[in-house]
């Protein structure tokens, strides 16, 4: 009686552990494919989250206190702005920190005279640039590229000062 009972219990922990090591791989296997649908569904939540993420951009101010404001529906991070001609050349860069839904970049005369040398109209000064503002939705990045225009305004002086200065406005 006693050696049924212990061949009975002998019996049922070795059955138990072959049932663990049989099932094994379908768990691994399970956990692999509950792993596999969750970065789907990261991965669609980050595809929403960039076809959201809209910004909208222009030029504000008059030189030499000119801006590009870009706007969006999400606060974003603007991490660089390049200075492009109008066929799409590099021609300057200007690193940022900028963060929110509204930011202002102020847009550097030097480095737009620098695009402006490169493909100027040589009869009014005039010439077409592009500023791509390089951004970033926590770890989502996209670029926002905006046509505009260069063209030379003059100002003069302030408080009876009679000197004129010629300017380069962006337009955009």
């Amino acid at each position: 009686m006693i050696l049924a009972l212990i061949i009975g219990i002998v019996s049922a922990g070795f059955g138990a552990a072959v049932t663990w090591l049989l099932g094994r791989p379908s768990a691994n296997r399970a956990i692999a494919f509950q792993k596999r649908i969750a970065e789907s569904e990261e991965d669609k939540a980050a595809r929403e989250a960039i076809d959201q993420f809209v910004p909208w951009a222009h030029a504000i101010g008059e030189p030499p206190n000119q801006y590009l404001r870009v706007e969006s529906n999400a606060i974003f991070q603007a991490t660089e702005m390049e200075y492009l001609t109008g066929a799409g050349a590099s021609a300057a860069r200007q690193n940022l920190e900028l963060k929110g839904k509204v930011v202002d970049i102020p847009i550097d005369e030097s480095k737009v005279g620098e695009v402006q040398r490169l493909g100027q109209n040589p009869q009014d000064g005039s010439a077409p640039i592009q500023l791509r503002v390089h951004m970033r939705v926590g770890e989502i990045r996209k670029t926002q590229t905006v046509p505009g225009q260069i063209t030379i305004v003059f100002q003069t002086g302030v408080a009876g000062d009679s000197t004129t200065y010629a300017r380069r406005k962006v337009t955009a």
